[in-house]
């Protein structure tokens, strides 16, 4: 497995059977086998998940016919207009749907429901199974310095965390070979929450964290207070991991 990161919650996997392309929205995609099928998984319509010219990039390098798109969708964050050329090889999805294909190479797709737009991934595929979390995330914002009712703030707090954990109770106990998750600096004191979460009830060989706004600094300060899950953390600033 090759993973290269785009920037943002983007990221490049490359395996023997297909080529993976998650929530592209900025940066350069690398150069792609050709040769490989291509399966592209966008989690939402968010702006900072979905690029509509991701479509075109591939008519244009000569891959439509070989790749399918997967696309979160629910009433929060619709998708504009496809054109129906490139609708012809969408499939759209909402939480808790299973695709499979009967073809090679066959491809498992699993989707859960987000605490914000769309879908987060479950990828099984060549014996590996990955992660991509979209913006499935623990979104407490009671701890960022603003000013709360303290007994509103425990309820919000408490709901957010019933609904976050309610969305990932499917994976407790799944292996997962790889987990792409947010660790957003946006939310301060919560930021390590949803990344402890996933570990505690998912047996993950490999974390990636994403949507960190170009602050990588997180991403230290996380490893340095949580050693255990640091040894199979990687840390991604631009750059490709075999």
């Amino acid at each position: 497995m090759k993973i290269t990161f785009i920037g943002h919650s983007g990221f490049l996997v490359e395996l023997d059977e297909a080529t993976l392309v998650f929530d592209w929205a900025e940066g350069n995609l690398p150069a792609l086998n050709k040769e490989k099928p291509a399966f592209v998984f966008i989690s939402h319509a968010h702006g900072d998940h979905y690029n509509k010219k991701i479509f075109s990039y591939f008519e244009n390098e000569g891959m439509l016919e070989k790749t399918e798109f997967f696309l979160g969708e629910d009433a929060e964050a619709p998708f504009g207009s496809i054109a129906e050329k490139y609708l012809a090889r969408c499939h759209m999805m909402r939480g808790e749907e299973i695709f499979e294909s009967i073809d090679a190479p066959k491809i498992k797709i699993e989707t859960l429901f987000s605490t914000d737009a769309g879908v987060a991934f479950i990828v099984t595929l060549g014996g590996k199974t990955i992660f991509h979390a979209g913006d499935l995330v623990w979104w407490d914002w009671t701890q960022d310095g603003g000013v709360y009712d303290p007994e509103e703030a425990r309820k919000e707090a408490e709901e957010t965390a019933r609904d976050f954990k309610k969305k990932i109770e499917p994976l407790r106990g799944r292996h997962l070979d790889l987990a792409m998750i947010p660790l957003d600096p946006r939310l301060g004191g919560t930021m390590d929450w949803t990344i402890e979460a996933y570990d505690e009830i998912a047996d993950i060989d490999a974390i990636i964290p994403m949507h960190q706004w170009n602050n990588y600094e997180c991403t230290a300060e996380f490893i340095k207070k949580h050693p255990e899950i640091a040894k199979r953390m990687i840390q991604m600033v631009n750059k490709e991991i075999e």
